[in-house]
């Protein structure tokens, strides 16, 4: 199985190991064969620009592969994008969330976990009525301040 892992996630990998441990278990008892860091988590990720956080990144990579908003990521997105925002007619669908970014990216990689802490991919997932779950910060069994920014 394939798990997506969004920025709120990294973020909690990045400042304890506590998490990491709850990760790999996970892990574990999902039967996950590939674990994907969507590039546009890893930029939120990054955005804080610390040397440390590109050490963690580069050690990351032993575990986790990086997936790009690609062509089919892109076509996948706007198509969510469009359905979701169908009914509201004040929304510039210009404007796609990179949380729609990084589902159209799971999506394109057949992903069938997310891992999160963000609340609003429920919705979509929900909405959108998506063939993929969403797991939270508590299925790591980590304690939820992990995912507050250091």
């Amino acid at each position: 199985m394939i798990l997506v892992l969004d920025n709120n996630i990294l973020v909690a990998l990045f400042a304890d190991q506590t998490a990491v441990h709850g990760l790999n278990a996970f892990a574990k008892d999902h039967n996950i064969a590939q674990i994907i860091i969507p590039t546009p988590a890893l930029c939120e990720f990054l955005a804080h620009d610390s040397k440390e956080r590109i050490s963690f990144i580069q050690k990351t990579k032993r575990i986790a592969s990086f997936s790009s908003f690609d062509e089919k990521a892109a076509f996948l997105t706007a198509a969510l994008a469009e359905k979701y925002y169908a009914d509201r007619l004040e929304i510039d669908k210009q404007k796609v969330k990179v949380d729609l970014q990084i589902l159209g990216i799971a999506l394109a990689n057949k992903a069938k976990l997310l891992l999160t802490g963000d609340n609003d991919f429920k919705s979509y997932v929900e909405k959108l009525k998506l063939p993929i779950q969403i797991k939270r910060i508590a299925d790591l069994q980590i304690s939820q301040n992990l995912l507050d920014e250091p």
